[in-house]
């Protein structure tokens, strides 16, 4: 939480997928339920539309009861989806307000994410947006254009699957506006899928973009959230047709990032919501590939500059731009084994991220951000194994996830200090325990280059037996197989 009075977390059972929502109080290192499910729906059984249902397949969801949750800017309000309808629930006083979304002849809201004062919600309904206001209940159409190949307010395919972009619409700081995108899929490709385990019931068809096949076509357009016209907002689409990243932060201007097919080519450009016009700030060209991070761009709080992240000196490096996108500052050399930024606080003048000089493993670190020369990242963590973390603004508070090379997963809640890390807490697991643990051997290749790699042997191998062996690789984007971390190991063993 915002101040870090409580930390806001998800839990189910040991042996269900039903979540509720807790509170953990670092003061006293105690937790409870702040809301459950079965409190909000008094007992009856949770319906998920086919939607929800695959969007939660995108994102590997299995869970159920209160899934996700949305929290407002000044944490005195959550916005919790829940089989069908929305619910808002004050923090401050306990009141739950149920928004009857269920009781129309529409589809069920997708994607609904609080207005930033608070007073509205936004969400995707059978294609088009619309925005309810809260006290009143009462709910505006801002798109009319959805047809069965054409939605508004969702990402498409895409984004979601392989950019992870989950977003379809981006309110504007002020909550006057929305950016909301369109997808035009009279193209794509449609596929029909069985249901192996009902082979009596009709097959679903999707649109889906196999590889060589049209995309869906994607533009972007800006609406007032109390209704009126579309500004479409202008950029090459035959050049760049990915819509990659959205931004529209306070105090800076509304930010795209767009690619070409091939991704060896971006633009970063702002955006005028006014007129539609948009302002290179950036390019970046790779004659392979470009990786894409949805931290960046990350702006500055007063909007004077923005961090962005390259590798195209060699290896990932975070740098500070002007507004106009004027490179300032290189915050690390290209030889630092930054991977990822997941937190900044200006306050202290320090982007958090995590790093690995051993590419099996991942350490938290942070970097100056009034850095005027490449400086070394200054590790926060050191002991062998996965770590990460996510802060809370305006404290010195995080949770810490360690994965470690042997022992279990663990979340501790922590204060950040300038040379460190002091654990407080930890937000307990309440999973049982398995019978069995793993036993990876980490070593590698005896070949040039080598290889990093990890073994893992039957628990009651037999000296002198010949066994057989499975090579098991997976060589596909963003999932690396060899990890210091004991249980990523438990299914091979």
């Amino acid at each position: 939480m915002r101040g870090g009075d409580s930390i806001l977390f998800l839990r189910s059972g040991p042996r269900d997928f039903s979540q509720d929502l807790y509170s953990f109080d670092p003061t006293t290192g105690n937790e409870r339920v702040l809301l459950s499910a079965t409190d909000l729906l008094g007992g009856a059984e949770e319906e998920l539309s086919a939607e929800e249902l695959a969007r939660r397949e995108r994102t590997r969801s299995s869970a159920r009861g209160i899934a996700s949750y949305r929290l407002s800017e000044d944490g005195k309000t959550l916005l919790v989806p829940l089989s069908g309808d929305l619910y808002v629930v004050r923090r401050t006083t306990g009141t739950v307000k149920r928004l009857q979304t269920s009781d129309d002849e529409l589809g069920p809201p997708i994607d609904p994410q609080l207005s930033p004062d608070a007073t509205k919600v936004a969400c995707v309904r059978d294609g088009d947006l619309y925005v309810i206001d809260i006290s009143s209940g009462s709910q505006l159409r801002l798109t009319e254009t959805a047809t069965d190949t054409v939605t508004n307010a969702t990402a498409e395919f895409v984004a979601q699957e392989e950019m992870s972009r989950r977003h379809g619409y981006w309110w504007s700081a002020d909550s006057s506006m929305i950016a909301y995108q369109e997808n035009d899929e009279s193209g794509v490709e449609l596929l029909s899928i069985m249901d192996p385990m009902n082979p009596g019931t009709p097959p679903r068809s999707w649109r889906y973009p196999r590889a060589g096949t049209p995309n869906a076509k994607v533009r972007l357009g800006v609406i007032p959230a109390n209704g009126g016209v579309t500004t479409w907002v202008q950029w090459d689409t035959t050049r760049y047709e990915y819509l990659a990243t959205v931004k529209w932060p306070d105090n800076a201007p509304l930010t795209i990032l767009v690619q070409n097919r091939h991704q060896t080519e971006e633009v970063v450009l702002s955006v005028d919501p006014q007129t539609g016009e948009t302002t290179p700030l950036l390019v970046e060209t790779d004659d392979a590939w470009i990786d894409l991070n949805q931290h960046f761009p990350h702006w500055l709080e007063d909007g004077s500059g923005f961090l962005w992240a390259t590798a195209h000196r060699g290896g990932w490096q975070i740098e500070k731009r002007s507004r106009s996108g004027d490179l300032l500052a290189q915050l690390n050399s290209p030889d630092a084994g930054l991977l990822d930024m997941v937190h900044v606080d200006e306050d202290v003048d320090r982007a958090y991220v995590v790093f690995a000089a051993d590419p099996t493993q991942r350490q938290l670190g942070t970097l100056s951000l009034n850095a005027l020369s490449p400086e070394p990242i200054g590790a926060l963590t050191s002991t062998p194994g996965l770590h990460s973390g996510v802060f809370g603004k305006d404290t010195d508070l995080m949770v810490q996830s360690i994965s470690p090379e042997r022992g279990p997963v663990r979340l501790e809640v922590a204060r950040v200090q300038p040379d460190g890390i002091e654990a407080i807490g930890t937000l307990r697991s309440v999973a049982e325990q398995p019978s069995f643990v793993p036993r990876p051997e980490w070593t590698m290749t005896q070949t040039t280059p080598a290889f990093a790699s990890v073994v893992i042997r039957p628990r009651q191998m037999e000296p002198g037996k010949r066994y057989p062996v499975i090579l098991h690789v997976y060589a596909g984007p963003t999932s690396q197989m060899v990890m210091r971390s004991q249980s990523r190991y438990r299914l091979q063993q």
